[in-house]
C-alpha cells in the first residue's frame, strides 16, 4: 500500500467479517484504500481455510489507507466501531470464532491512546463493556483476490444482500 502522499495514515482493523467494514470503506470520503486480509499471525501468510483453523492467531483484518486532511483517525475509528458490535467477543452476527475478534491494530503510540479513549467513549454510549482488543500492528496478509472488494464484485450474493447491505444503509453509505 502506498503511502507517499504525506497525509496518508494507516488503520487496520478486525471488525468481524472483513467483506463488511471493507465495503464501509470503500463508500467513505478519505479512505483512499481497502484491502482485507488477515492479521496478527507470524506468517506465513495463512490461507482463507488455513485462517478458520488458526484457533485465532490471525484476524479477518481489513488494512486502511486514509487522507488525514479528508477524515483523521477518530473518524475511521467511528466507521470501526459502528461497523459491528464490539461488545460481543469473537462473534460478528452469524460468524462465530476467535478469527472474527472486535480487534485494533494500532500504527502509533498516538493511534493507541485515541483508540483506548474511543473504546472507553463507546462503552458508556453503549452501556455494555467493549470487548474490543488494542493490539500493536505486527503483520497484515492480504486475502485472496476473490475476497477483495467482494460486495461491489458479488452485489447479488446472499452474504451482501442480507448483512452488507443492511449495515450500509444503517451507516448512511448507500451510494
Amino acid at each position: 500500500m502506498n503511502t507517499q502522499n504525506q497525509n496518508l495514515e494507516l488503520a487496520t482493523f478486525g471488525a468481524g467479517c472483513f467483506w463488511c467494514l471493507d465495503a464501509i470503506a470503500r463508500r467513505t470520503p478519505g479512505i483512499v484504500s481497502s484491502v482485507v486480509g488477515y492479521g496478527g499471525g507470524p506468517g506465513p501468510a495463512p490461507t482463507y481455510e488455513e485462517l478458520h483453523r488458526s484457533a485465532g492467531l490471525y484476524i479477518e483484518t481489513v488494512h486502511l489507507a486514509f487522507d488525514a486532511e479528508q477524515i483523521d483517525y477518530r473518524g475511521v475509528l467511528h466507521i470501526f466501531f459502528h461497523s459491528h458490535d464490539p461488545t460481543t467477543p469473537n462473534q460478528d452476527g452469524a460468524n462465530h470464532g476467535p478469527e472474527y475478534h472486535s480487534t485494533i491494530f494500532y500504527h502509533s503510540d498516538r493511534q493507541r491512546e485515541i483508540a483506548e479513549e474511543t473504546a472507553r467513549k463507546e462503552e458508556v454510549e453503549l452501556e455494555r463493556p467493549v470487548v474490543t482488543a488494542i493490539r500493536p500492528f505486527t503483520t497484515f496478509f492480504p486475502a485472496e483476490t476473490e475476497h477483495q472488494d467482494f460486495f461491489n464484485a458479488n452485489p447479488r450474493h446472499p452474504y451482501c444482500t442480507f448483512v452488507i447491505r443492511p449495515k450500509l444503509h444503517r451507516l448512511g453509505k448507500t451510494r
